[in-house]
């Protein structure tokens, strides 16, 4: 995600994704989430269309 966010906003992002990971890979046997900050200049987007 991009830069900016609180600890706190990325620790509860972290269990959500992993909660529902959980819930839909229920057959794995382990799971890691790690919620990155992507530098703002470096990172370029294109929409198709748009």
């Amino acid at each position: 995600m991009l830069a900016g966010r609180t600890p706190e906003q990325k620790e509860a992002l972290s269990i959500a994704l992993r909660q529902t990971m959980v819930e839909h890979c229920a057959d794995i046997t382990s799971l890691s989430v790690d919620i990155r900050d992507m530098d703002p200049v470096a990172y370029k987007k294109r929409l198709k269309g748009a």
